[in-house]
């Protein structure tokens, strides 16, 4: 198994951060003249691609920042170095915790918290289709059905008998969709979550 393929784990050993932040410290007052462009570039490519997913901006800024680390950063570091608010920071960091997208650490003689990111990208798709994606096809289908209900209980006068049937057929086309979208979910999980096959020919 190939290192990025394996998850971290929260119980890494305290003793291993310790060592790792004694020989690369990182100062809280992070210099952001100090990233490299690739490393902006990172951080700008994140960034467009949270808002692609309608995630916050500054949490795919955040995991870009770590992306390119090669340690833990605390998060007075994190928001010295992309020049965001720590509200913003510590709502973004509560996200991406959420999808296990970024590690807490702890050092030893030192109470802040240090995080790095997930590099696993198929831990990182595995968990974005099971709690992102799955969960806003049941908070839709939800809506869905509240509209439904609208629609039933409507008796507005503007409202004629050939609108209401067509959005009856819309509504219910909906619906049969979202359900059949929430049924392929847990199925691209489990495809995801495969590991590939050695070819033994190559």
């Amino acid at each position: 198994m190939r290192d990025s393929d394996t998850p971290k784990q929260d119980g890494s050993a305290p003793g291993n951060l310790v060592s790792a932040l004694i020989d690369h410290p990182v100062s809280d007052g992070f210099d952001p003249s100090s990233l490299s462009h690739a490393q902006h570039e990172l951080i700008a490519y994140f960034a467009d691609l949270a808002d692609r997913f309608s995630l916050p901006r500054s949490a795919g800024q955040i995991y870009g920042f770590l992306f390119g680390q090669s340690n833990p950063v605390p998060f007075e570091g994190i928001v010295a170095a992309l020049g965001i608010s720590k509200g913003s920071a510590s709502g973004s960091l509560k996200l991406l915790r959420q999808l296990n997208a970024v590690i807490p650490k702890h050092a030893l003689g030192d109470r802040r918290t240090f995080y790095e990111a997930e590099t696993s990208i198929r831990q990182l798709v595995r968990r974005f289709l099971h709690d992102g994606l799955g969960r806003h096809l049941e908070d839709s289908q939800a809506r869905i059905r509240a509209i439904e209900s609208l629609l039933t209980h409507d008796a507005s006068p503007d409202l004629d008998s050939e609108t209401r049937s067509l959005l009856e057929k819309r509504l219910a086309s909906l619906d049969t969709w979202h359900a059949k979208a929430r049924r392929l979910v847990p199925w691209i999980v489990r495809l995801v979550s495969r590991k590939p096959r050695v070819d033994d020919s190559d």
